[in-house]
C-alpha cells in the first residue's frame, strides 16, 4: 500500500476528539473507537518516582481506527464562516476545531513533493496541513497517520514519506474494539 491508498483510507470517515496539543501539534481520531489498554510497567529504581508511579499505572483511553497526529506543522482549519490556524488565540482555535468534530470526510488533497495535505469534510471542514516555513531540519516529521493495527505513514519536511508495518501487539497492552450501542 503507498501513501495515497493509505490517507485516502479515512475518506468517509467521522472525525472525533479533535484535539491541539503543545505549540503547532494537532490531534484526532477517525473511524470507529476502540479501547485501548497500557498494563503497569515495572520501572527501574532509577527513574524518576513520578515517572516509576505513570508507568506503574494501569492507562486506559480510546483510540479511532486511525489517528492523525499533526506536528511540526502550519496548519489551518475553516468550518463554516469561522476560520483558524496553529498560531492564533487558543479560546478560537479551539472553537472552530469542536466545530470540526463529528464531520466526515469527503476527500483528500496530498501532494507528497510539499508533505502537504488538506482534508475536506461533509460539513464545509476543512483542514489545511503544510510544513512550518521556518523549520530547517529537513527530516522532521509534519504529520503521521496512525492505523489501529500498528501501520504507520508520516512525512516529513522535505517530503520523505516513511511507512512502518506492524502486526504484533505489544505485551503490555491490549486493544480491541468497543461493543456497538
Amino acid at each position: 500500500m503507498d501513501i495515497h491508498d493509505f490517507v485516502a483510507s479515512i475518506i468517509g470517515q467521522l472525525v472525533w476528539s479533535v484535539k491541539r496539543g503543545h505549540g503547532s501539534f494537532l490531534t484526532m481520531e477517525f473511524g470507529n473507537p476502540n479501547l485501548a489498554v497500557r498494563e503497569p510497567i515495572v520501572s527501574s529504581a532509577k527513574n524518576m518516582p513520578i515517572v516509576v508511579e505513570s508507568l506503574g499505572r494501569r492507562h486506559v483511553s480510546i483510540k479511532g481506527t486511525w489517528h492523525l497526529w499533526v506536528q511540526e506543522a502550519a496548519w489551518s482549519v475553516a468550518t463554516g464562516e469561522k476560520k483558524s490556524s496553529f498560531n492564533q488565540d487558543k479560546m478560537l482555535i479551539d472553537e472552530v476545531l469542536k466545530n470540526l468534530d463529528g464531520q466526515k470526510v469527503t476527500s483528500i488533497d496530498f501532494e507528497e513533493n510539499k508533505a502537504r495535505l488538506i482534508i475536506k469534510f461533509d460539513l464545509g471542514g476543512i483542514l489545511n496541513i503544510l510544513p512550518l516555513p521556518e523549520q530547517l531540519e529537513p527530516d522532521i516529521i509534519v504529520w503521521s497517520l496512525h492505523k489501529w493495527n500498528g501501520n504507520t505513514t508520516s512525512i516529513s519536511q522535505n517530503g520523505d514519506v516513511t511507512i512502518e508495518n506492524h502486526t504484533s501487539e505489544p505485551s503490555t497492552s491490549s486493544e480491541r474494539p468497543l461493543p456497538p450501542g
